[in-house]
């Protein structure tokens, strides 16, 4: 049921890629631009994830081209960094066993027999393509919405775990995930001239992850894992023709 829920996600997102980018021909290559910001990030997917993750810092950085059909609607792609994953609050557990949940396995032996305080952070190092749709709003058409599709390479894991009482332990269980990801993206913006040549614009962007990536023995729960950020984007755009 998974491996078909996975290949029905890749067949969709795959479809919708190309439609789009059988679209270009049509469309006139207008700009190619830069935009980076923050962004707050978690793992969900199974009880252990939705009951001990928080929210974390994520970041992403990348760079693209736009195509403009209209003064409205255009298309926008590129290629980008992002940081994914999350974070877990202090967490008490009187035996190693119990720690084999949230970390499977990742843990040293108890020989003190007292309890364990630990907290956890996961890096997921993604490149991903994006290829999202936006349309301009109102008059002035500085206001936009983007919505789209993307699809990421997992680079690198580093998990880090945390003691109070025992030195820290660093993990990179790449082995454990799939490579690839599947993303739905829904943003909002804000954009304007700066000068003759460059845009500059703000956006409140989400980055849904549709697939699972965990590719290792389920321990407890489903064994789902997924991805969603949400980023504040600032950035700008070389104009190669006028816009509006």
């Amino acid at each position: 049921m998974q491996q078909h829920s996975f290949s029905l996600f890749r067949v969709v997102i795959l479809s919708i890629g190309s439609l789009l980018f059988s679209s270009l021909s049509s469309a006139q290559f207008t700009g190619i631009g830069i935009e980076t910001g923050p962004g707050s990030r978690i793992l969900f997917g199974n009880e252990v994830l939705n009951d001990t993750r928080q929210q974390a810092l994520g970041f992403t950085l990348g760079i693209n081209t736009s195509y403009r059909f209209n003064d409205r609607l255009s298309v926008k792609s590129g290629i980008y960094y992002e940081l994914k994953g999350s974070q877990t609050g202090w967490m008490t557990f009187t035996t190693t066993s119990d720690m084999i949940v949230i970390r499977r396995g990742y843990t040293p032996s108890n020989s003190s027999g007292g309890p364990i305080q630990i907290r956890s952070r996961d890096n997921f190092n993604f490149i991903s393509v994006p290829l999202l749709l936006k349309i301009n709003l109102g008059k002035e058409r500085h206001w936009y919405l983007n919505a789209g599709v993307s699809i990421g390479y997992l680079m690198g894991v580093r998990v880090v775990n945390m003691y109070k009482d025992r030195e820290n332990q660093r993990y990179k269980p790449i082995n454990e995930f799939y490579s690839i990801e599947y993303c739905a993206l829904f943003g909002v913006g804000y954009e304007t001239k700066i000068n003759s040549k460059w845009n500059g614009h703000l956006e409140i962007r989400n980055h849904l992850g549709l697939n699972n990536l965990l590719d290792a023995p389920v321990i407890v729960g489903n064994g789902t894992l997924q991805t969603n950020s949400c980023y504040l984007l600032a950035g700008m755009t070389y104009r190669l023709c006028e816009l509006w």
